[in-house]
């Protein structure tokens, strides 16, 4: 519709017809973000890709009739919409590719929408990046993302980034296959002998000693075990190498 109008608009229309296709622009990148959400949303409820249930869920939740009425940007609004499923092999919540939110990676969206995943930093020192978006744990102001029984990283409530190379302790241990769990609070130390120490919200101090743990504390869990080999494979591309062995 808009190549149309571009070719009967007269010269001085031409600064408006640009502003126009800029804000029709934005608003497929939010309506394109809300629907990769709703698909995260139907991964996570579902067994994994090849769930009929999550097609089925795509097919009923994530109608673009539903998510936004009347709005099309030229697509028939009851078809479908059209977002490419995660690969096989992954827990449900991971997927791999390129996220509207993360740029490309491995990702874990909650069913929330927010999401964390590691992709690539682009620094040749610290070539990998664990990535956040807003509002991991909603209604906190500060969150720690615990990964195994000893690595601590701040997450904001803002979206964010650690970067780091693949021996960084936080690092180290996703790509080891440790748990990984947000909870609410800040880290303040280490147990000797394992466990993350926390402040939370309401100033009380608490060990965290293993993520598992994370739920009792207003947390959540984040499995990594079924997304390691993609893990890898993410930190193997973003360093350019086969991932070094990390002094003990």
């Amino acid at each position: 519709m808009i190549r149309e109008m571009c070719r009967i608009a007269v010269p001085a229309a031409l600064a408006a017809l640009a502003a126009l296709a800029g804000s029709a622009a934005v608003a497929q990148d939010d309506a394109a973000m809300e629907v990769q959400r709703c698909v995260w949303r139907c991964l996570a409820d579902s067994r994994d890709a090849t769930d009929p249930a999550y097609q089925q869920c795509i097919d009923t939740r994530c109608n673009e009739r539903v998510l936004f009425g009347s709005w099309g940007q030229g697509r028939d609004p009851a078809a479908p919409a059209a977002v490419a499923p995660p690969p096989p092999g992954l827990v449900p919540g991971w997927s791999r590719g390129r996220s509207p939110a993360l740029g490309e990676g491995v990702v874990f969206a909650l069913p929330s929408g927010a999401a964390i995943g590691l992709g690539c930093s682009g620094l040749p020192a610290t070539p990998l990046a664990l990535r956040w978006t807003a509002g991991l744990l909603p209604g906190a102001a500060e969150a720690v993302a615990v990964i195994g029984a000893t690595a601590a990283v701040p997450v904001t409530a803002t979206a964010g980034a650690a970067v780091g190379d693949a021996c960084a302790p936080p690092l180290r241990a996703l790509l080891a296959g440790a748990t990984m769990a947000l909870v609410p609070g800040r880290a303040v130390g280490q147990r000797p002998g394992g466990g993350v120490v926390l402040r939370r919200p309401d100033g009380a101090q608490i060990v965290l000693s293993l993520p598992e743990e994370a739920p009792r504390h207003g947390g959540t869990v984040i499995p990594t075990a079924g997304a390691l080999g993609a893990l890898r494979q993410q930190a193997a591309a973003c360093t350019g190498a086969a991932l070094p062995r990390c002094p003990p």
